[in-house]
């Protein structure tokens, strides 16, 4: 935990609370599948799983990377959720977001110690498909780059330096970071971002 100092951090951050709504409204066994992975350690790495709606585990992988997949590994992607867990328990990776565009996924979602993220086409956008990979990837480095970020996490960077220990320091700023790209390009791109944190 960190220092009353780190609102402004919980107001960057905030997540809906586990209910029906939101990021929990969704398949049980999904869920299920995301509090078993949750907790995993570096040792452990990512576990990934593609659902259909109902809720029906198609494959899974294991691995440093799990989502290193491709159509021939599971062929039928097309309109299924993909959760995995990230051990830093960050949001979003240009890669993940790259291969739910390849995919052609309805959701991709990332279950972490803290909390769960989901992105997803948005009806409203037009089309309700991804955009292409090279568009989300693209678009994924210059919010990266982006001044005002930038400048988020170098006041998180500046009040971590003296209020916490530097492994829970940078696993807490690539959290933020991740996040706030995340929201960035959903709104950019027409997608749809939401996260909710586990209680209990």
């Amino acid at each position: 935990m960190f220092p009353n100092e780190l609102a402004f951090l919980r107001e960057m951050n905030t997540m809906s609370e586990v209910s029906k709504k939101g990021v929990f409204n969704i398949n049980k066994k999904i869920i299920r599948f995301e509090k078993e992975i949750k907790n995993n350690t570096e040792r452990e790495g990512e576990v990934c799983g593609i659902f259909s709606e109902k809720g029906e585990l198609l494959c899974w992988f294991a691995g440093f990377s799990a989502l290193m997949i491709t159509n021939k590994e599971c062929p039928e992607t097309k309109g299924t959720i993909l959760t995995h867990n990230h051990v830093s328990d960050s949001s979003f990776s240009k890669y993940d977001l790259k291969t739910a565009s390849e995919l052609k996924l309805k959701e991709i979602r990332v279950a972490g110690f803290t909390a769960v993220y989901s992105m997803k086409p948005s009806l409203k956008s037009g089309t309700g498909e991804w955009p292409a990979p090279d568009v989300i990837v693209r678009r994924y480095e210059e919010i990266s780059r982006d001044r005002h970020i930038r400048s988020k996490i170098n006041e998180l960077m500046a009040v971590l330096e003296s209020s916490a220990s530097k492994k829970e320091g940078n696993i807490e700023i690539l959290k933020v970071k991740s996040d706030l790209i995340c929201e960035k390009l959903a709104k950019d791109l027409g997608l749809l971002y939401s996260k909710g944190r586990w209680v209990g």
